[in-house]
């Protein structure tokens, strides 16, 4: 998820509609691998409770951390909201970079950047 939010923050100079455009269907790609991606996420929600109901039932003594990860649900939770929020601003701000420059507004370089 850090990947992700990292390319959405990303500037792009952009010079023409034609990579404006581009940036969009790449935007639009990405977008389209969301619902999978939502999907993981809840399967790795769903493992964790399967393990808290476990823990719960058979009384495990949960001492110590996992030595396989540090990261829990609530940060998988907010890294998820952060990514869908970016990518929800990186979308408004494309369209504004779309109809700017098919307005003639900026003609010369236009940035479209996402944060």
């Amino acid at each position: 998820m850090e990947g992700a939010m990292e390319d959405l923050q990303d500037t792009f100079i952009v010079h023409t509609i034609e990579e404006i455009q581009g940036l969009s269907t790449a935007h639009e790609q990405f977008k389209a691998t969301l619902p999978e991606a939502d999907k993981e996420r809840g399967a790795i929600l769903g493992i964790h409770n399967e393990i808290a109901k476990i823990v719960a039932t058979y009384h495990v003594n949960m001492a110590g951390t996992n030595p396989y990860t540090t990261i829990n649900p609530q940060d998988i939770n907010a890294k998820w909201d952060k990514v869908w929020d970016r990518q929800h601003a990186q979308g408004i701000n494309t369209k504004c970079m779309e109809q700017g420059v098919g307005q003639g507004v900026g003609q010369g370089v236009g940035q479209a950047t996402h944060s």
